[in-house]
C-alpha cells in the first residue's frame, strides 16, 4: 500500500520471476522502474491506483528489459522524463493503463520499442501529452496488437517526428479502435508491412 514499508521499486527488485505485484488503492511516488524479470504489476481487485514518476536524472520512466511482463490498470503521472515506457524485449502486455506525460523535456515519447520487440499487446490504454505516442522505430517489430488505444499529442509540439502511432519497422501490426489527436506530424505513420487498421 502507499503507506507500507516497501516501495514499488523495492518490490520489483525483491520479486522472483513470475511473481505478481498487486498494488492497493492510493497514490504512490517513485523515480523510475527498471523491470528485468518476468512480472505482473497491477492493482488489487481493480482498486484505483495512481503512480507518480519523476526524476530528471533518468531516461524513460519505465524500462522493460525482459520478456513476459504485464502492467495493468494503473494511472501514471510522469514528469521530468523524456519518455514513459521503453521496450527492449517482447511478449509484453500493457492493459488498462493511462500514461499522462508532463515536464519540460525537449521531446517526450510514450511507449517506444528501442530494439526488436515481438508480440506486444496494448489495449484499453491512453497516452496523453507525448510528442511521439506509440512507436516501433528501431525494430524490426512483429505481431503487435493495439486496440482501444487513444493518444493525445503534446500541446505546442512542432517536431516532424511527433507521430501519434509510428508503425515504421517490421510486420504484422493490427490496430483496432485507435484514436489519435493533437500530434504535430502524423496521426498514424505506417512504413511497416502487413498492417491492418
Amino acid at each position: 500500500s502507499p503507506t507500507g514499508s516497501e516501495t514499488i521499486t523495492q518490490a520489483i527488485a525483491r520479486a522472483n520471476a513470475g511473481d505478481k505485484i498487486l498494488l492497493r488503492a492510493g497514490t504512490y511516488s517513485t523515480k523510475w522502474w527498471s523491470i528485468g524479470k518476468s512480472l505482473y504489476i497491477g492493482t488489487y481487485n481493480g482498486e484505483q491506483v495512481t503512480v507518480n514518476i519523476s526524476d530528471p536524472t533518468n531516461g524513460r520512466a519505465i524500462e522493460i528489459g525482459t520478456e513476459n511482463v504485464m502492467i495493468e490498470g494503473i494511472n501514471f503521472n510522469i514528469t521530468n522524463h523524456p519518455g514513459a515506457i521503453a521496450l527492449y524485449k517482447g511478449n509484453v502486455v500493457i492493459k488498462g493503463v493511462n500514461l499522462n506525460m508532463g515536464g519540460s523535456a525537449t521531446f517526450i515519447s510514450g511507449l517506444v520499442a528501442f530494439s526488436p520487440v515481438n508480440n506486444l499487446l496494448v489495449e484499453n490504454t491512453t497516452i496523453n501529452g507525448a510528442d511521439l505516442g506509440l512507436s516501433c522505430n528501431t525494430g524490426p517489430c512483429e505481431n503487435w496488437k493495439i486496440s482501444n488505444v487513444k493518444i493525445v499529442g503534446r500541446s505546442g509540439s512542432t517536431s516532424s517526428g511527433a507521430d501519434c502511432f509510428a508503425i515504421e519497422n517490421g510486420k504484422n501490426f493490427f490496430l483496432k479502435n485507435v484514436e489519435s489527436t493533437g500530434c504535430s506530424a502524423d496521426g498514424i505513420d505506417v512504413k511497416g508491412t502487413q498492417v491492418l487498421i
